[in-house]
């Protein structure tokens, strides 16, 4: 018993012995780290500021950004904090840390200089796009941000519709949502959709915000309609529910193939419009009070126009018809009808 009480006391001892003594070598008590800064993971933040992180807990501070000097102290010491600082996005910014002072009272040994960017704004890619023709009826509209957002709740709040479409939005990731309309929209409908940008909007995680107050998207719901015009013998305009033709016309295009072929999208309609221009053959043209003006690629239209007959190339470019017939397609189509011409 004698003998194993004195063994148990040796190995006490050793045991001891071990924790103070690395190796059978005598190690230094360690020595305190001198107070420093961390700039590597320094971060510019429109929102928040700049943030600073210490090897220790820090108590007090100074610092001087743009000509003017700030100092801190901290009722609880910590070693990371945010210096408010007036920024705006993507801008280079210096911070000059004069002094700081950790709870046990050691000092920053030297002053230390902080540079870096802010993020670039926030940029959200939206589909539909501008003017986007043919969009979905029953979506869904797609919203991808250059960035994690850090409220993704905003989306549903700061989004709105002209004329206003109830729906709810559903985040896939960090930075893309969708929107899904409760029912379909109508055919052919002229929408605009807008989100609202700015600070108090969506943000990402990293202080980035929209730079605009409005983010503006208006576009054009599909129809079941379609034009297309053959330039044939004769050439014709006939107009399309689905697969099935529902009108047609003779039309005239116009002399020495001056009616563009491929394919378009009525952009723009008026009843009346007064047309000027060039003949193919380099005259110019004046015609006034033109009726029911469908242009599709740019002042090229369809339009009534009084003709003998109609049926072979006659105008300057637009496609011609009789002016009764005009204003009945003009009836039946929208901005964002296709339109398409062959030859």
């Amino acid at each position: 018993m004698k003998s194993r009480s004195i063994f148990g006391c040796v190995v006490a001892i050793w045991v001891a012995l071990a924790t103070y003594f690395g190796g059978g070598m005598l190690m230094a008590p360690r020595t305190r780290e001198n107070l420093q800064v961390l700039p590597q993971i320094t971060q510019f933040n429109v929102l928040k500021g700049i943030s600073l992180h210490f090897n220790h807990r820090v108590q007090s501070l100074k610092w001087r950004i743009d000509g003017k000097t700030y100092q801190e102290s901290l009722a609880v010491p910590q070693d990371t904090l945010w210096l408010k600082a007036s920024m705006q996005q993507h801008q280079f910014n210096q911070l000059t840390l004069l002094s700081a002072v950790d709870r046990e009272g050691q000092h920053l040994q030297h002053s230390v200089t902080i540079a870096g960017w802010t993020p670039k704004p926030l940029h959200v890619t939206t589909d539909p796009g501008i003017w986007q023709l043919e969009v979905s009826q029953d979506g869904p509209f797609w919203f991808h941000f250059s960035a994690p957002v850090k409220n993704p709740q905003s989306l549903q709040h700061d989004l709105s519709f002209q004329p206003a479409v109830a729906g709810n939005v559903e985040w896939k990731n960090s930075t893309t949502a969708e929107f899904i309309p409760n029912q379909p929209l109508p055919a052919t409908e002229r929408v605009v959709m807008l989100l609202h940008g700015g600070k108090h909007s969506i943000v990402s995680t990293t202080g980035q915000f929209l730079p605009v107050a409005q983010v503006v998207r208006p576009f054009v719901t599909a129809t079941p309609l379609s034009i297309v015009v053959r330039e044939g013998t004769p050439e014709t305009l006939t107009v399309y529910q689905g697969q099935q033709a529902i009108f047609k016309t003779l039309c005239n295009t116009g002399v020495d193939n001056a009616t563009p072929l491929g394919h378009f999208y009525i952009r723009f309609k008026s009843p009346v419009v007064n047309m000027k221009g060039v003949n193919p053959n380099g005259t110019h043209y004046d015609d006034p009070g033109v009726k029911w003006v469908m242009s599709f690629d740019g002042n090229i239209a369809i339009h009534g126009f009084p003709r003998p007959s109609y049926g072979f190339p006659q105008s300057a470019g637009c496609v011609e018809l009789p002016v009764n017939i005009a204003k009945k397609l003009y009836s039946m189509v929208h901005i964002g009808t296709p339109v398409t011409i062959e030859a």
